[in-house]
Order: structure tokens, then sequence, then C-alpha cells
């Protein structure tokens, strides 16, 4: 792997990270990882991961939903 690959997945992850854990717009953590725009680093995104930046969030607020579904609540 070369750095430049190297270095674009570095700065995806990260992106991935704020996708996941943040409220931050997809134009946000584009800017944050460095992209100078929202749509390349939605292509790179999708290149590496499969999935668009808003998929990626789509699927991660599904997961999410139904973790809590699975939960029960002891009331003893």
């Amino acid at each position: 792997m070369s750095p430049a690959v190297f270095y674009l997945r570095l700065r995806l992850e990260k992106g991935r990270q704020y996708l996941l854990h943040t409220r931050m717009s997809v134009l946000q953590v584009a800017v944050a990882c460095g992209f100078l725009s929202q749509e390349h680093f939605a292509r790179r995104y999708r290149d590496v991961f499969g999935r668009s930046p808003r998929d990626e969030r789509a699927v991660s607020a599904l997961q999410t939903t139904a973790d809590m579904a699975s939960v029960t609540v002891d009331k003893t």
C-alpha cells in the first residue's frame, strides 16, 4: 500500500467515525477530513466501504434502533 493510499484510508476511517458518532453533516465530515468537496469524499468513501456516507449513517441508525429494541428491561 502506497503512502497516498494509506493516508486516504486513514482520512476515510476518521470520516466513518464522525458519521457514526456525531451529528455532523456529510459536508462537515468531508471538510474535517481534508476533502475539498462532499462529492469527492462520498465517491472515495463508496469505493472503500461499499456504500455512501448517507447510507452508512442510515444503516448504523437502523442497527442502533434494532439493538435498543432487543434490550429487555428487568423490572425486579
